[in-house]
């Protein structure tokens, strides 16, 4: 196989890797292609509203992953203007990079097409070119669903607001929703919030239907599908009742009641809707090929801790904004003031104390911010999302990394943020 590969061209090389893909997609749906098709779909059912299941049935979550609009509602983000092209300029060092894994010592492309890794699209993009691309189990045109991945559009959409002098993220967050002063909120900055360090008692507990988070959701708005709508008027009207358990700005502290209220105050300042936002101010900006979707509850108010489904490539474009090939224009969308505290504005000191596992393997990273999970040494930043999502940018490297995932029923580990840093160090995109 290897003498094989070795007189093969790139181009070949990453024909053959995506015809595999793609054949093996067509052929298992031509399978007597409706029973399993309805079979799959009424597994998905029985499951989608098990926050235990959800995530981790193997073939029945990665069609619900495939296909949100069926199990629960959403809004568009439409697509506007010229297309941001990615031209191809596959590489075969790209694809024969050898992986440490828990699978074994694998080149790139044998990794990502194993079964046991659970991948379902991974893309490289250096220099605004397409370096490596391959589908094991998806289409290039399917919009899969981000997960937390989505919460970097919710910072993005505060840090354009700062860009226009809207906000300062070290004002508390009472000067904007003065209804929570007085309250456990009282004090804690809007980076504070963007930071996941509130301090607010109100970890992520799924599942758990007397818990903060969840009543936190049923108040914002439950993004239940077809379900009835149970959300409050205000959703300050709860946030406001949960107790601060320790001083905000202390420790790294993973909870989706902070994007959630970034969600309310994006649209506080920008008198517009988050989904119009994200639309109009970003996703017709960046030059995306598509449109997404964005999980809604029932009351209308998009779910974006978790919500955002696009194509691979458009996830690619939009990592694109934080590197030297997509900010190339005069007035790029993501300010050098803004991309810099990104990079090299966080505190370590926060990340030191949270208890947010380390996704790049041996090597800890030394802060987050701005709802970016990991930042590097070097400003390298990444976000993860659960059951294989994520997008890795170094914009030193001028270098994105982006993939979609869906967990096998036997596995509950992601090696891809591992993979993902291992190639960014790989030496194979210096400058």
């Amino acid at each position: 196989m290897n003498a094989l590969r070795l007189s093969l061209t790139i181009s070949v090389v990453a024909t053959l890797l995506s015809a595999v893909a793609r054949y093996t997609v067509a052929q298992d749906l031509g399978r007597n292609a409706l029973e399993e098709s309805r079979s799959l779909h009424d597994t998905a059912w029985a499951i989608h509203h098990v926050p235990d299941r959800f995530a981790t049935s193997g073939e029945a979550s990665k069609h619900i992953f495939l296909n949100m609009p069926q199990f629960y509602l959403h809004s568009f983000v439409n697509r506007s203007g010229p297309v941001r092209e990615l031209a191809l300029a596959l590489r075969d060092d790209v694809a024969s990079f050898v992986t440490q894994t828990e699978l074994g010592v694998l080149p790139l492309w044998e990794y990502v097409s194993n079964p046991a890794s659970a991948v379902d699209g991974f893309l490289v993009v250096h220099e605004g070119a397409i370096a490596f691309e391959a589908y094991p189990s998806m289409q290039p045109s399917d919009k899969h669903i981000y997960f937390s991945v989505s919460k970097v559009f919710v910072s993005t959409a505060v840090a354009l607001l700062e860009q226009r002098g809207l906000l300062d993220v070290n004002e508390s967050i009472e000067t904007y929703f003065p209804e929570l002063e007085e309250t456990g909120w009282d004090g804690v900055r809007v980076i504070d919030i963007l930071d996941m360090s509130s301090g607010m008692d109100c970890p992520n507990a799924i599942g758990d239907m007397t818990s903060c988070f969840e009543q936190s959701w049923t108040a914002y708005g439950r993004p239940i599908g077809y379900d009835e709508d149970s959300s409050l008027e205000n959703p300050l009207d709860y946030f406001a009742q949960i107790p601060a358990h320790r001083p905000a700005g202390q420790a790294f502290e993973y909870a989706d009641i902070n994007p959630l209220l970034l969600t309310l105050l994006v649209e506080e300042l920008s008198g517009k809707t988050f989904d119009a936002f994200l639309k109009e101010e970003i996703w017709q900006q960046m030059g995306a090929e598509s449109d997404a979707m964005l999980l809604t509850a029932a009351n209308g108010r998009s779910a974006t801790p978790l919500g955002m489904s696009s194509t691979l490539r458009d996830m690619a474009r939009f990592g694109l904004l934080f590197t030297p090939s997509g900010r190339q224009k005069a007035d790029p969308i993501i300010s050098d003031e803004t991309l810099t505290k990104i990079q090299f504005g966080g505190r370590p000191e926060i990340f030191e104390q949270g208890s947010f596992a380390n996704l790049f393997g041996g090597e800890q990273a030394i802060r987050n911010t701005y709802q970016w999970d990991h930042v590097t040494t070097e400003g390298d930043f990444f976000k993860d999302g659960v059951a294989g999502q994520g997008l890795y940018i170094s914009p030193s490297r001028d270098l994105v990394i982006a993939f979609f995932g869906s967990w096998a029923e036997y596995q509950l580990w992601d090696e891809m943020p591992a993979v993902a840093r291992q190639l960014a160090k790989s030496g194979l995109f210096s400058q």
